[in-house]
């Protein structure tokens, strides 16, 4: 009877160290679900802090781009109405130009007929004097006889 109590005292030990070490698994185990638990809790945050932090970079992003495109569209606007208005001065210059050129061309145009008609009325006084001076030779010639 007494090595029955004694087998049996050892038992309900060994059975009561059992309990407490299933009854410390099962603690571990809760604190490490709720470990789990608080790390899924954690990553799920982490995850929609990282999307709202994508979806704010997408949005700067997108606003810079446009922001970027207007610049552009306005440069190229500048650019285009600055090689329109330089057209345009090169075509008044050149417009401006050919007027001058035209305007020399019949200022010495005028100056060849002046001095054309100064020419001729230069020539014509010579022959005029050639003339009167032929005509006083022979005038002169014929009193030359006469004495």
């Amino acid at each position: 009877l007494a090595q029955s109590q004694a087998g049996l005292e050892r038992e309900e030990r060994k059975a009561k160290e059992a309990t407490s070490e299933v009854e410390a698994g099962v603690r571990e185990r809760e604190e490490a679900e709720s470990q789990l638990r608080a790390l899924e809790a954690n990553f799920a945050e982490a995850r929609e802090g990282w999307r709202s932090g994508e979806e704010a970079l997408l949005e700067q992003l997108a606003a810079a781009r446009k922001g970027a495109e207007e610049e552009l569209l306005g440069l190229r606007e500048r650019s285009d109405k600055a090689a329109r208005e330089a057209r345009e001065e090169l075509i008044g210059l050149r417009e401006r130009g050919d007027e001058a050129a035209r305007e020399a061309q019949e200022a010495a145009k005028t100056r060849e007929e002046a001095l054309g008609a100064r020419l001729r009325a230069v020539e014509a006084k010579i022959d005029e004097e050639r003339i009167a001076k032929s005509m006083l030779e022979k005038e002169s010639g014929e009193h030359k006889l006469e004495a």
